[in-house]
């Protein structure tokens, strides 16, 4: 059974995979591994190493704190070294990310936002989105 640390590590990977518009190969290659070591990274199976995960920063453009991001430990596990395995491992801050649950036009929003580099263009698109969500 895969480790909750190592499957929320793995859909964060995903996700910003999938922001960088990266398919599992193309990462592969990038990286070195078969993009058959990707899905298992991405599901958990195999964990990742600190110098893989290293890489995986640089190359997706992220601090490596992303990737552990909304995870929380409660502090008694902390103490006895030990991991919740019953219900649900982890409380995230980005649900969103953590649960698969964002669609292909929200992607495409991300990718699309993060090529935008001046931030004064950045906070007007924010404010006309906040004005369209105002009006419906």
């Amino acid at each position: 059974m895969p480790h909750p640390v190592d499957v929320f590590v793995g859909k964060k990977l995903r996700y910003q995979r999938n922001v960088q518009g990266l398919s599992q190969q193309e990462l592969a290659q990038k990286v070195g591994v078969t993009f058959q070591q990707i899905q298992k990274y991405e599901r958990g199976t195999n964990r990742v190493s600190s110098s893989r995960l290293f890489e995986f920063a640089t190359i997706l453009e992220v601090a490596i704190d992303f990737f552990f991001r909304g995870y929380h430990v409660d502090a008694s596990e902390l103490a006895t070294g030990g991991f919740a395995e019953a219900g649900e491992p982890y409380q995230s801050e980005e649900k969103t990310i953590a649960n698969d649950e964002f669609d292909r036009d929200t992607l495409a929003l991300i990718q699309v936002f993060q090529k935008v580099k001046d931030p004064n263009v950045r906070q007007r698109i924010l404010g006309l989105l906040r004005s369209l969500m105002d009006e419906s």
